[in-house]
């Protein structure tokens, strides 16, 4: 292998090393949480997380039989979830603060 190809590898490869390395992600917690109505828990909601120390950070997760969700990985900081329903229409809002990595925080929402 002559000279310049291996210098052209070997920066290559330390431009793949900074990349990820970069594109890692923070330490993070756990967002869970119910949302229910008069009438038990809301299935099938879909629910948004976004965080407000990280702009690039959202997720989507729906509700299960018992109207709960989790948000494994969410960033550390402030975060707010948002509940839709099959309308696309606004039904519930949290917010927390995950403050510690590995911190769980629970939400629990009620449909007006």
């Amino acid at each position: 292998m002559n000279r310049h190809l291996r210098v052209a590898l070997a920066f290559a490869s330390i431009v793949l090393l900074v990349m990820t390395v970069s594109a890692a992600p923070g330490p993070t917690g756990v967002v869970k949480g119910s949302v229910s109505g008069d009438s038990g828990p809301v299935v099938g909601a879909r629910v948004v997380i976004a965080s407000g120390n990280d702009s690039s950070y959202t997720a989507r997760a729906t509700t299960d039989n018992e109207g709960a969700f989790t948000f494994p990985n969410a960033p550390l900081g402030d975060v707010e979830v948002k509940v839709y329903n099959a309308q696309d229409s606004l039904i519930a809002t949290g917010k927390g603060v995950l403050k510690v990595e590995g911190e769980t925080i629970t939400l629990v929402l009620r449909v007006p």
